[in-house]
This record gives structure tokens, C-alpha cells and sequence, in this order.
């Protein structure tokens, strides 16, 4: 199912409260100056408590009408309090709010209203407590969420609680165990993968996002977006910035729930722009990824634009996203990417013997033949470079052009990179991620490439929190011992515009090997990079502006802007 960009922009929506305002007009045209039409509301907003004492059809109506004059819907309205509340006076305070709440939700437009399941500490109902796990508190819980199911009878109201990893309900299982028992079509739950995530899950994230959304189904009312970092804390993280898979987690929902909404929430005002542009490209990604097959395999493949077909490869640890980070193609460009096998959602990763720049070239050309593309631009950074190279020498006839950016393979193995992913192989599969990832940190191999550039630490440590490690670890191995060509004299008949782009100070990436194949391969122009441990934005533009230049320039697309 391909939805519109319409229906796609009302699917993305934002907490109102993430912009402090003096008035609930001034917050919804801050909400309606990003472009989004969809919110979670909660009634501090509009000047009153989440949960009223009294709630007019007059105000309601008039909160409606302000979001109405704007474009905006109102997805879900807050409810939250302390179900486990050890004050029981005010838990049942509250629970007679919750009910004058539910009973005009609908004059706001919506029949939803959130709730967490609460917890027996008593000041903080985010904070976790000793007895949270007892079959007391358990049944002290269901009998809260079916009053609570009644309530939703009697206002024909749905209400969705979030699993949270210090309340009652921390996990998928126990909000499964508690629709159960509860078994009311009223009871639902907001699904936020940031929630079932910690430090020492981050390697299996996608399996359990995978596994919530096959567990909780059709009773997920609402999807949070919120971000976690890759020490498994949130705080405000921007999306984009830690390490959920927000392309993954929408594919599945493309798949399972494709209308459901889908609410920002966790980080500061100023940061919203960035998580938007990033939760919007995450959505275009899950409607333009397809996939093909070749051995026995099948490949994630993405393609957008129209025109001139330039296929950009990530490099070792990477996934086809990488590309559309890197490089915003002006128009007249048809963008094709896909994940190398070994790599990404490319499955199964079952044959070791396969890991080559040769076979990677010819998974290119499968998808090429797949997508008939006589001839394309072919290019990639690192392992993708590497893969460009070895395409271009072996087939000629399909190649247009080619782009090799920070090159890490010359006509043989790089020592240093065969030592450090070797090294890094062994600790995964001696400790496991997590473990390995800690002593390899402790190594002087790490210290080195610390000491040269920061970002490649980080890129290495991120490839330890890679979903599918353990299960891909060969590909750690296998590549960096092999290179795109073992004959120099390969490069000099390369007939094609080439250009090639590196940078100073990157122990992983040495300028060297951008000289060595501008000067061997004819007619090859050599472009700087800003080094990514120097200015991370500068080194998006410089790559932005040169390849925009040398497309330009070679195949008349677009403006060398």
C-alpha cells in the first residue's frame, strides 16, 4: 500500500506542549508553521489541569474550533496520572476527572485518550518502585484499567496506555497480559520502541520493535517517536541523532497499521525542524523501498527522482539509507541505493564465502537488470567506493560514470583497516556487542584511532550497536581482506568522468588513496573534503556542491548548485 504525501503528512504529528506559548493560538500556529496538521494535546495547553474538575461543552468547543481554523487534528488528548497511586483518595480523584475528561472528548474531535499504568512510588509517577513487579500490585492494576474500560463504555471513548520502562507495564508482554485480561475493545496502547529499548538491547532493536508490533497488532492506537541514545538513555535526543530506525519502525507500520498517526515528542522546541526532516524522509523511505532477489537472497533496494540513474553505496556497516544522509540530489537524478548483503534488511546473511567486491558488483548489476537500467552513474563511499570500482572495471558497458568518495581499498588490503575490523570481529564474537564493544574501547587500536579522528571512533562504535551484529560479523572479516582490484593497470582503462573525494585526518580513509586513484585513472579529478572531525556540516556541503558540480558539468542535470 503507497500512501499520498497527503496522507502521509497528516500521519506525523507533534506533543502542542513541545511549544511553550502563552495562549493555545500562539502554540498551534507554532505547530502549523512546521507544516504539520496533527497533534497530541494535553489541556495544560489551553490554560487548565490535563485532568479538569469541570469541562464545558463551550471551552471544548472552542479549543475544537481553534485547531479547526488552523488545519489541525487533534490525534489524542493526555489523560495521564498515577493509576498505582498509593494515595487512593486522589487515584479515585482522579479517576472521576478521567471520566469528565472522556465525557467531552468528543466535542474536541477526538475519542482517544492516553494513559501510562503507573507505579507505587509515591512522589514521581515516572519513577520505578521495588514492589511494581508483585501480583498484588498486578491485580491492583486490572481492576484500575477495566473501571477505567468501563468509562470508555459509557462515553464511547478508547483509551491507550504506554508501556514504560519503570511503571507496572514495562514491557510488550505484560501489555499483551493486560488487554487480555482486561479484554475491552476501550483499552489500547501507544507503542514508543524508545521505551523497550536499553544499553544492552540496542543490537536487537529491530527484532523486538519487530516483535512489539507482531504482539500488540491492531490494538496499537499510536505510534511516539521519541529518541534514544547509544548509551540507551533519552532525555531529548533528536531523531536521527541516536540509534532508533525510524525507516525500519515505519515500514512495519506501512505493513501492520498504515493509517495509524504518528506523534513527536522528547526534545526541545529548536531541535523539531531537524527530528521533522528526518521523520519525513525515515516515512518516504518506508513508501519508496522495495526489494529483488538474486541467489537466493533478497535485497532492500531504494530509488527516487527521475533522470540520469546514479547508484550511491554505503560503506562497511552502513544500510541504504546512508546515501540519502550524505547527498540531496538536485533534479534531473534518479538516486538508487541498496543494502549489500551481509548489510541493512538484506537477508539471510548465511553465506560468508560471498562476501566480495565482486559479488557485491554483481548484486549492483542484478538490480540494475531488475529496475532496466542500461547505463548509471556508479559510486559509493568506502566499501561502496571500493564496490563502484570493481563495477566500472568489469562492466564497462553499464557504467556512465563514477564517483569513489573517501576510497579505503587500493589494489590490495589496507593493513591498518584489515588489523582494526579484525580486532573488533574477534570481540564480538568472543564477549557480544555490548561486552566486546566495552573492551574493544579499552584497546589501543581504538585509542589510535581516537587519538586521529573522533568521528571515526564514533562511526566504529556505532558499528557495534548495529542490529544483526553477532549474526553479520563475517562481514568484518571477509571485506576488508579482499579489494575492488588486485592490477593497477585495471584502472587506467577506466573511460568514464570519474571523480574522487577524500580528506585529511581520517586514520580509516587516508587522503593517499584518493590521490593514488585520481592520478591512476584517466582524466579522474581529485576534490577536499572538509574532515568530518573538523566541521561535520562543512563536510556535508563540500560533498553536496562537488557532486552536484561534476553531474553537472559531465550529464547536464540540474544547476551546479
Amino acid at each position: 500500500m503507497r500512501l499520498d504525501p497527503d496522507t502521509q503528512a497528516r500521519r506525523l504529528g507533534i506533543f502542542a506542549r513541545t511549544f511553550a506559548r502563552g495562549s493555545l493560538a500562539e502554540t498551534l500556529d507554532a505547530v502549523a508553521s512546521h507544516g504539520l496538521s496533527l497533534v497530541q494535546l494535553n489541556l495544560v495547553s489551553t490554560g487548565r489541569p490535563t485532568l479538569p474538575d469541570v469541562q464545558s461543552v463551550e471551552e471544548c468547543r472552542e479549543i475544537r474550533r481553534a485547531h479547526d481554523e488552523r488545519g489541525i487534528t487533534i490525534a489524542a488528548v493526555s489523560g495521564t496520572f498515577n493509576l498505582l497511586d498509593p494515595d487512593r483518595s486522589l487515584r479515585e480523584r482522579n479517576l472521576d476527572r478521567l471520566e469528565i475528561l472522556a465525557s467531552r472528548v468528543s466535542d474536541l474531535g477526538c475519542s482517544l485518550i492516553t494513559l501510562c499504568t503507573g507505579t507505587l512510588h509515591s512522589e514521581n509517577m515516572w519513577e520505578g518502585h521495588p514492589d511494581n513487579s508483585l501480583r498484588e500490585t498486578w491485580d491492583d492494576l486490572l481492576m484500575m484499567v477495566t473501571r477505567i474500560a468501563a468509562i470508555g463504555d459509557r462515553h464511547a471513548v478508547t483509551f491507550a496506555f504506554e508501556p514504560e520502562g519503570r511503571n507496572v507495564v514495562d514491557s510488550v508482554e505484560k501489555a499483551r497480559r493486560l488487554l487480555d485480561q482486561v479484554g475491552s475493545s476501550r483499552i489500547r496502547v501507544v507503542l514508543d520502541p524508545a521505551n523497550l529499548l536499553h544499553a544492552l538491547s540496542l543490537p536487537r532493536r529491530h527484532a523486538i520493535v519487530e516483535k512489539a508490533i507482531e504482539t500488540l497488532g491492531p490494538d496499537i492506537a499510536l505510534v511516539h517517536a521519541k529518541e534514544i541514545a547509544a548509551d540507551g538513555s533519552t532525555g531529548e535526543v533528536t531523531p536521527g541523532r541516536g540509534v532508533i530506525d525510524f525507516a525500519h519502525l515505519f515500514r512495519l507500520l506501512r505493513k501492520a497499521l498504515p493509517t495509524i498517526p504518528i506523534i513527536l515528542h522528547g526534545l526541545k522546541e529548536a531541535y523539531v525542524p531537524e527530528a521533522l526532516d528526518h521523520l519525513r524522509a525515515a516515512l518516504e523511505s518506508a513508501e519508496t523501498t522495495d526489494t529483488f532477489e538474486r541467489g537466493g537472497v533478497t535485497f532492500r533496494y531504494r530509488e527516487s527522482g527521475e533522470g540520469l540513474p546514479v547508484v550511491y553505496q554505503h560503506g562497511l556497516g552502513g544500510d541504504l539509507m546512508v546515501p540519502w544522509g550524505l547527498y540531496s540530489p538536485h533534479r534531473g537524478i534518479r538516486l538508487i541505493s541498496f543494502d549489500a548483503r551481509y548489510h541493512g534488511e538484506t537477508r539471510p546473511a548465511n553465506d560468508p564465502d560471498s562476501l566480495s567486491f565482486a559479488t557485491l558488483a554483481d548484486d549492483l548489476l542484478a538490480l540494475l537488470d531488475r529496475l532496466k537500467v542500461e547505463k548509471a552513474v556508479v559510486g559509493g563511499i568506502s566499501m561502496g567506493a571500493g564496490l563502484a570500482l570493481n563495477f566500472a572495471i568489469r562492466y564497462p558497458e553499464r557504467t556512465l560514470g563514477l564517483i569513489l568518495t573517501r576510497p579505503a581499498w587500493l589494489d590490495e588490503p589496507f593493513p591498518e583497516n584489515v588489523r582494526m575490523f579484525s580486532v573488533m570481529a574477534d570481540h564480538v564474537r568472543r564477549l557480544g556487542p555490548v561486552e566486546g564493544h566495552a573492551e574493544f574501547r579499552q584497546s589501543p587500536t581504538y585509542a589510535q584511532v581516537l587519538h586521529e579522528s573522533t568521528d571515526s571512533a564514533s562511526a566504529l562504535d556505532g558499528m557495534f550497536l548495529q542490529p544483526r551484529v553477532e549474526e553479520t560479523v563475517d562481514k568484518y572479516d571477509r571485506i576488508p581482506h579482499d579489494c575492488p582490484s588486485r592490477d593497477r593497470s585495471d584502472w587506467k582503462r577506466i573511460a568514464v568522468p570519474t571523480l574522487v573525494l577524500a580528506n585529511h585526518q581520517d586514520p580509516i580513509h587516508p587522503w593517499v588513496m584518493g590521490e593514488v586513484l585520481a592520478v591512476s585513472i584517466p582524466g579522474a579529478e581529485l576534490r577536499e573534503l572538509t574532515p568530518k572531525c573538523v566541521d561535520i556540516a562543512k563536510h556535508g556541503e563540500d560533498m553536496q556542491r562537488h557532486m552536484n558540480d561534476f553531474l553537472h558539468r559531465h550529464f547536464h542535470t540540474g544547476r551546479a548548485d
